[in-house]
């Protein structure tokens, strides 16, 4: 029961210590209210009449307008959004709103009227609107407008204003309200926002003379017309000229240069957040298009753009999309020679070719004829610039040793491939094609896909239209074997004819809505195999994703986000897997071994699948458990690649492990046979440590002498490809990198490299392997192949010199070679992203070459990290387009650094570069203008660098606020170790740091630690609200949406480091060690970050 004297001020507190999402606070709101509230509505009314509700909804309208004067939460303003407006109570919000102008907490008012904005304007339930739109002429309106409009705050004014242009499109006609006072005050409102936010002014004075009549006011009483002199909404092509500058009015306050600058810094943005956007798969947001344009606003602080036509917004994004495409692709050509990235250049690509396509069907589907006039329009410098890049792509996937051999280049390219996807969705005519290639060549017609439907060749070579998708995935899944995946030496076919594995290597000619359909199926069918515990349907699906066959799993993250795939596995580990592991282990009947072997397999996979798009994806883990302290998937990743010195199973003692270690030794190396009651007995995760402790003291043993005769081990090491057994190869795997890495420098190598690879071959290069085997065996590979692969080679006998003209290959160990060919197979069948590309292709010439690469960022005593360093802050400093087109680069050279010495770097030297040369290209002299002007662009990268979701800026902007995280987040997550579990490669680095930057990392010292002063006017708004459904906390019962939100990665913000360093500048200026000149050019560097955290659109 509920205390008499709490409230639901007490309800609300202690929720939002505890991170309770909003929808789980409703049920304890409802419980709360039922049992507080029931008794009183009943005693106060025996008679039965209708319930006198109003003494009771007075409560607690002033108890929430008390705790949102008191907290400091955003989550405070989700809870009463949910139990005012979401969850409709009419009797509360008309007693609740008329007080809310006694609210003092801005912050909180601005993000529950943006909260409740953009949950109006995302309203789809007709009843509910209905009902919300009977209060906008009586109660909302006039609470709104009760508000004193002198006084209030710019950033209130303006989310005020949006709110009730949100609301007065809910009813129909107009409505006589109030008096003279109300037209004043709703004028009042009128002139703050013609001189804070322009546009918003204009498309909101609509609003109140076409819905409002006030009785009382004279029939000529109409609100105040636009300042003759307000401008049109900006240009944001991509294609501004400064010369178009002229024909536009302008405020005299404004210069042309500053509208450029404003232009310029509307265009960095919008790239900026295209490729964060792109980068963490989250294009899929169906906000994607209204964020998209609003950052107009975030750049000149001028209203949002929402009143421009639908066919402006598109024609605008896709001429960006080609330009920063363009950018990317020749920043990459030209600029970024020492480095092997490609992942983010196959998400752009998918981007513009079907990511792109959809937003536009969804968007105008009637009206597509924009986009050939925009592609038509798009600058000349971009068109060369993407053909410069086709043609090097063409000349390197055709390139031979025959210098005399000449190819012809395609001279289609990713402008074409996105036409074919328009034709192939019916959004342009096929001839549309040939009009568009005019200057280029002609296409024909009759060999171009024109339908949606997909299309593939069946078995007896003729080629079928597949109407019902579900059902052809589904059944292709269900008659999928292991072993017609692999050849003979366990490689993946590239020509099965498979369903899947058919649609999977032909996506480019596949539509882009089906593709889509795909996606959804695929996520379908592994949803309802974990579910129902189909052990062979969930390996069979993540063994088609982790092999990324085709580059499926990429193309499916970049259309539907990463996140429902992910957490469906995780949950199958922690939740399904832990629920059933009882059942599991009563499995010991002679029906159950391919259950087990099933079972074992589904773990397994479920496993790699996990760490791979940890790796490669950057996906964080932590966000998507459910239970992050009784986390299997967290505590596995956590000890990867560490293997203890003493075996402890899992949730068991010393005795009984050592007891079952001895069972599994005597069966493996002494037997060399395990009996059918252990097998069918093997708990999967207790074999994922035991069998690397069993390896590794092999290892070890043979390395100390103690271990001579290695026959019986090698042969019971083969049991360790079972698949009740496989799943110690992960660990086996990332172990085994460093060992290798070890011991090269002992001088125990060369007694023990004959028994060592004779033992590293029972594991990667068997003689034979059974059919399911493979899979598992593949995929484990895969994840560690290339780490694998560097350390291997390195035990190879250097070539010697043939008159300094050819390499004339030393005969190697045929064992480590079987070694190194197996890897290499595995590197070329596998679809492995950001490393040199020689790892993974088949050709392979004898003539002397520059080494290969393992590293994302090669650095070398020509390229060192001060000179990569030095030439990254001179783009900073002189707004080079090759600044941040790059996200992928920009943020390993940030984590090879550290943030910490990136912001000290790039501050001291900006700041310099700044004061003495002023910004290239500009007229003016250096000023601090100048310095606002550059820093403009680093903070909002800094900002899109540190939060991925409207979450982690709520939590990252409560830390900057309070100095530190929630207690029941911080708790959980920050006691581990970031790097092994939010979202980063779990144990190996990129590259080996220690090797390769110590001796180059040190950075000039010859400037003091010197920062700029705050830079001017980004706009007072918050940004819109990526989902209208507040999820901010923990965990949600809705398994659609985790909002749990990881500290631990925001531990490494720029965010969090901006705080600590004012802290310590704070202290050193209260100990007079710094001036107060400089602790205020901090603070304002300081408050600029904060102001682009809070305003950035997410």
């Amino acid at each position: 029961m509920v205390r008499a004297q709490e409230t639901v001020y007490d309800l609300i507190t202690k929720c939002s210590v505890r991170r309770v999402p909003p929808k789980q606070f409703v049920n304890f709101y409802n419980e709360f209210f039922n049992e507080r509230y029931d008794s009183v509505l009943e005693n106060g009314n025996p008679a039965g009449e209708s319930r006198p509700t109003a003494p009771v909804y007075e409560e607690v309208a002033q108890d929430l307008v008390r705790i949102l004067n008191d907290s400091r939460v955003n989550l405070v303003a989700d809870y009463v959004l949910e139990i005012v407006l979401i969850n409709l109570n009419v009797d509360l919000l008309r007693l609740f709103l008329p007080k809310l102008h006694h609210v003092r907490n801005v912050m909180l008012l601005v993000h529950l009227f943006s909260r409740a904005t953009a949950f109006i304007s995302g309203l789809d339930n007709k009843l509910l609107a209905e009902q919300i739109s009977d209060t906008v002429y009586t109660d909302v309106t006039p609470a709104v407008l009760s508000f004193n409009m002198q006084a209030i705050d710019d950033q209130l004014v303006i989310v005020l204003a949006k709110f009730l242009h949100a609301v007065l499109r809910l009813p129909e006609g107009q409505q006589k309200m109030g008096s003279v006072p109300t037209k004043q005050k709703a004028a009042t409102l009128l002139q703050r926002l013609s001189t804070i936010d322009r546009l918003l002014y204009k498309r909101f004075i609509a609003d109140l003379d076409g819905k409002l009549r006030l009785s009382g006011a004279p029939a000529d009483m109409s609100f105040p017309l636009p300042p003759s002199n307000m401008p049109s909404p900006s240009v944001t092509s991509p294609k501004y000229e400064t010369s178009s500058v002229g024909v536009m009015k302008r405020s005299t306050s404004m210069s042309n240069e500053a509208k450029y600058q404003d232009i310029k810094l509307a265009r960095y943005y919008k790239n900026l957040w295209l490729n964060n956007k792109i980068h963490y798969c989250t294009v899929s947001d169906p906000l994607f298009l209204e964020k998209y344009d609003s950052i107009l606003e975030l750049a000149t602080g001028g209203g949002l753009s929402a009143d421009r036509p639908v066919k402006a917004k598109i024609a605008d994004l896709v001429e960006t999309a080609f330009t920063c495409f363009a950018q990317f692709v020749s920043n990459k050509l030209y600029h970024q020679s020492n480095s092997n990235f490609s992942l983010l250049e196959r998400k752009w690509t998918v981007f513009v070719t079907k990511q792109l396509p959809l937003i536009i069907k969804s968007s105008i589907p009637d009206k597509t004829d924009i986009v050939l006039r925009t592609l038509e329009n798009i600058d000349d410098k971009v068109i060369k610039a993407i053909k410069s890049y086709n043609t090097e792509k063409e000349e390197v996937k055709n390139r031979t040793e025959d210098l005399f051999d000449d190819y012809p280049v395609n001279s289609l390219d990713i402008r074409h491939e996105f036409l074919k996807n328009l034709i192939m969705m019916g959004l342009q005519p096929p001839t549309v094609l040939n009009e568009y290639l005019r200057e280029d060549q002609m296409v024909d017609l009759k060999s171009l896909v024109t339908s949606e439907h997909l299309i593939i060749d069946n078995s007896q070579g003729v080629r079928e239209t597949i109407l019902n998708v579900r059902n052809f995935i589904t059944k292709s899944i269900e008659s999928l074997e292991f072993e017609n995946l692999f050849d003979d030496g366990n490689q993946l076919l590239v020509t099965n004819d498979h369903g899947i594995i058919q649609i999977a290597h032909n996506l480019e000619t596949i539509s882009p809505t089906k593709q889509l359909e795909i996606a959804n199926i695929l996520y379908d069918l592994l949803s309802a195999a974990i579910e129902s515990l189909d052990h062979k349907t969930i390996s069979k699906v993540l063994t088609i994703l982790t092999l990324n066959v085709g580059h499926l799993l990429t193309n499916i993250f970049c259309l539907t986000g990463y996140e429902k795939f992910a957490r469906a596995v995780i949950r199958f580990i922690d939740v399904i897997w832990e629920s059933n592991k009882s059942k599991s282990n009563d499995m010991v009947s002679d029906d159950s071994e391919f259950e087990n072997i099933n079972s074992a397999m589904a773990y397994t996979l479920s496993l790699c699948f996990i760490i791979h798009v940890v790796d490669i994806y950057g996906v964080n883990v932590e966000a998507l458990v459910e239970n992050p302290s009784k986390s299997t998937v967290l505590r596995f990743l956590s000890k990867l690649g560490e293997i203890p010195e003493v075996f402890v199973a899992p949730e068991g003692d010393l005795e009984s492990s050592k007891t079952l270690l001895q069972q599994w030794l005597r069966e493996l190396f002494v037997k060399n046979l395990i009996s059918d009651n252990l097998m069918k007995s093997a708990d999967v995760k207790v074999m994922g440590f035991m069998i690397p402790f069993i390896f590794k003291q092999t290892l070890l043993n043979v390395e100390y002498g103690i271990i001579s005769d290695i026959s019986s081990f090698v042969n019971g090491f083969e049991y360790f490809l079972q698949p009740f057994l496989s799943v110690g190869l992960i660990n086996i795997v990332f172990w085994l990198e460093k060992y290798l890495l070890a011991l090269k420098t002992t001088e125990s190598f060369p007694k023990i490299n004959g028994a060592l690879f004779d033992i590293l071959g029972a594991i990667i290069a068997p003689k034979s392997i059974g059919s399911d085997a493979k899979a598992i065996h593949s995929v484990v590979l895969k994840l560690k192949c290339v780490g694998l692969l560097k350390e291997l080679k390195s035990f190879q006998v250097p070539s010697e010199s043939n008159y300094g003209i050819y390499s004339s290959q030393t005969r190697q160990d045929p064992r480590l070679e079987a070694l190194i060919s197996k890897l290499e197979l595995i590197a070329q069948s596998s679809a492995l992203y950001d490393v040199d590309p020689r790892i993974i292709s088949a050709v392979n010439n004898n003539y002397s070459q520059k080494h290969i690469s393992y590293n994302k960022v090669v650095l070398t005593s020509d390229i060192p990290i001060n000179k990569i360093m030095t030439n990254q802050i001179n783009s900073f400093w002189n707004l080079h387009s090759s600044t941040y087109y790059n996200f992928d680069y920009l943020l390993e050279l940030i984590d090879l650094v550290t943030p910490f010495k990136f912001v000290q770097d790039v501050f001291q030297t900006l700041k310099y570069k700044v004061t003495a040369y002023g910004v290239p290209g500009s007229a003016t002299k250096p000023s601090s203008a100048a310095l606002d002007q550059v820093l403009g662009y680093v903070f909002y990268f800094m900002v899109l660098r540190d939060i991925k979701c409207p979450e982690e800026k709520s939590l990252l902007l409560e830390y900057l606020d309070s100095g530190r995280f929630p207690s029941s987040i911080s708790a959980t997550v920050l006691t581990s170790d970031p790097t092994t579990i939010s979202g980063m490669p779990p144990v190996s680095m990129p590259y080996d740091v220690k090797s390769e930057q110590d001796a180059m990392e040190g950075v000039d010292e010859d400037f003091d630690m010197l920062f700029g002063e705050s830079f001017s006017g980004l706009p007072d708004d918050v940004q819109k609200s990526a989902d209208m459904k507040p999820d901010t906390g923990i965990k949600e019962d809705d398994s659609e949406k985790s909002s749990y939100v990881s500290a631990a990665r925001l531990t490494e913000s720029f965010g969090v480091i901006f705080s600590k360093m004012k802290k310590d500048k704070l202290e050193a200026y209260q100990a007079g060690q710094i001036s107060e000149e400089r602790y205020q050019c901090f603070m304002g560097l300081y408050d600029k970050y904060v102001q682009t955290l809070r305003h950035s659109v997410i």
